[in-house]
């Protein structure tokens, strides 16, 4: 079993930065099964700082962009794990 991964991809320079972001966020999941062996389902979305921003303000009350957010799921929705997002730009150093 492993971590089952549903991609959602709100910028393009994510494809840009790298060939296949399927198959690198799945290699990095199945990295992480290997040390926790938790098996389940990750929500992943790989966007824009202007999106991550309005998370990082609604969520946590800081009115700036950030690179990761992660939102686990309750123990009453497994199999899902939970959701990440992760912001282009301050990611790769931008911001």
């Amino acid at each position: 079993m492993s971590i089952v991964l549903d991609l959602r991809i709100e910028d393009a320079g994510w494809t840009d930065e790298m060939e296949d972001p399927e198959t690198v966020c799945q290699r990095a999941l199945d990295a992480a099964f290997a040390l926790v062996a938790i098996e389940g389902e990750v929500a992943l979305l790989l966007t824009d700082d202007e999106e991550m921003h309005g998370l990082n303000r609604d969520w946590r009350g800081k009115d700036k962009p950030t690179d990761v957010l992660s939102f686990p799921a309750d123990e009453m929705d497994a199999p899902f794990l939970g959701d990440i997002a992760v912001g282009l730009g301050v990611s790769r150093g931008d911001a």
